[in-house]
């Protein structure tokens, strides 16, 4: 706390930066005070990216390979809801339930991640992710079916072949979005 005091009256941080460290400190403190089963009672997992947008930090990258693709998306396209262009879990059509991991609804151009165990393991849902397909391509998008391998060992190819798609795509505003609570969003016409 002294050394934050001296930065603070130095001019080298922010007084209500100190003031907000200090809060956070006086937290901690209490918090590990108190026992380890009530910690774990506080603490609670995000369950949606809403909710994971207000946390300051992530601290440990995450693992989910729909999860890395997103925060990649983001960090190259913004977020939609920030000004940017990804939008996570897009539902984009109203007459079917089909949902996409991560979209750039602007330039129609969608993103799944197909494992083998929901995707293809069998026939029925093999037939069903072909017909996501066709849909998608029939109504103007284009849909990256990926990998979780390829998300994790080729992440650079697959953002470039997303980058080389957008100079195929026109680019089109002509729709609103709706968020819904759980963090997915909804095209609405």
């Amino acid at each position: 706390m002294n050394e934050l005091t001296d930065r603070q009256s130095g001019n080298q941080i922010n007084p209500k930066i100190a003031e907000r460290i200090e809060r956070e400190l006086k937290e901690i403190k209490e918090e590990s005070a108190s026992s380890p089963l009530k910690r774990a009672k506080k603490q609670k997992r995000p369950a949606n990216e809403s909710e994971l947008l207000g946390l300051p930090f992530s601290p440990v990258p995450p693992e989910n390979p729909a999860d890395i693709l997103y925060h990649a998306m983001v960090r190259r396209w913004g977020r939609y809801y920030s000004g940017g262009e990804v939008v996570w879990e897009l539902k984009p059509f109203s007459d079917n339930g089909y949902r996409l991991d991560a979209a750039l609804p602007s330039w129609r151009i969608g993103c799944e991640l197909d494992g083998w165990q929901f995707h293809a393991k069998f026939v029925e849902s093999f037939k069903k992710t072909r017909e996501k397909q066709f849909l998608f391509c029939r109504r103007g998008w284009i849909l990256f079916q990926l990998s979780a391998e390829q998300v994790r060992e080729s992440l650079d190819d697959v953002l470039d072949g997303i980058a080389e798609a957008m100079e195929h795509q026109t680019y089109r505003k002509d729709y609103r979005l709706h968020q819904y609570p759980k963090g997915w969003s909804k095209i609405i016409r």
